[in-house]
């Protein structure tokens, strides 16, 4: 316990601001993308798309990694009864957990990017079986699997061992669970958007105001 104490308490006390911790963030990103560029098999860097689809890729990478950096804060810090301040700090270094994927799967030789779903025909047996070797989930990766695996084991570790609120050990269990339905989420998006909207994902592409449509699409 003291040795996992003592691990933490860096990351809960480090004294990075604002700013420091934007740009240590967006730092974090950059270098997974160029994992992925580098060693996964179908990331080719391609200069000839429009400057509208350009954007509107980088614009869904930043704002889907914030996304769940933000949830996972906020469950760390409102389920786990851990501090708002410490739980952002942790859950930046803990953030880099985002480059395993791209250097598991560049070894295994495959991909590691996550094919959203658009419906939820998949989705009990994905949710109930990601980490079981035996159940094939078609649209993540070996890698992305050990990566979902690891951010709850570690976010089950801090909540346990640094949260100020009473039954820690329930709270840890409870914020595992919100953290992994949080990113199950992003994955079935499209098929959370097209049940609230009635639209399939293809015709809100048309509507982007950048001009994206599904010939161009990132």
């Amino acid at each position: 316990m003291l040795a996992i104490k003592r691990i933490l308490s860096p990351m809960e006390n480090n004294s990075i601001g604002l700013h420091a911790g934007v740009l240590t963030f967006v730092a974090i990103i950059f270098l997974r993308n160029l994992l992925e560029l580098f060693l996964e098999s179908n990331h080719d860097i391609t200069i000839s798309l429009r400057a509208a689809t350009v954007l509107a890729d980088h614009v869904h990478v930043f704002m889907s990694w914030a996304y769940i950096y933000l949830a996972s804060v906020l469950i760390l810090a409102s389920v786990g009864g851990c501090k708002w301040l410490s739980a952002s700090r942790v859950s930046l270094f803990g953030f880099t957990l985002i480059w395993i994927p791209p250097i598991v799967d560049g070894i295994l030789g495959t991909s590691g990017a996550i094919v959203y779903q658009h419906n939820f025909d998949t989705f009990f047996s994905s949710f109930y079986g990601l980490f079981l070797p035996w159940v094939e989930v078609t649209y993540v990766t070996l890698g992305v699997r050990i990566e979902v695996a690891l951010v709850l084991f570690v976010s089950y570790v801090y909540v346990a061992f640094c949260s100020s609120k009473n039954r820690p050990w329930l709270r840890a269990m409870l914020s595992v669970v919100c953290i992994y339905v949080a990113i199950f989420a992003m994955g079935y998006l499209p098929a959370l958007i097209t049940q609230l909207t009635g639209q399939s994902h293809m015709q809100l592409i048309e509507q982007s105001l950048l001009g994206v449509n599904a010939t161009n699409a990132p």
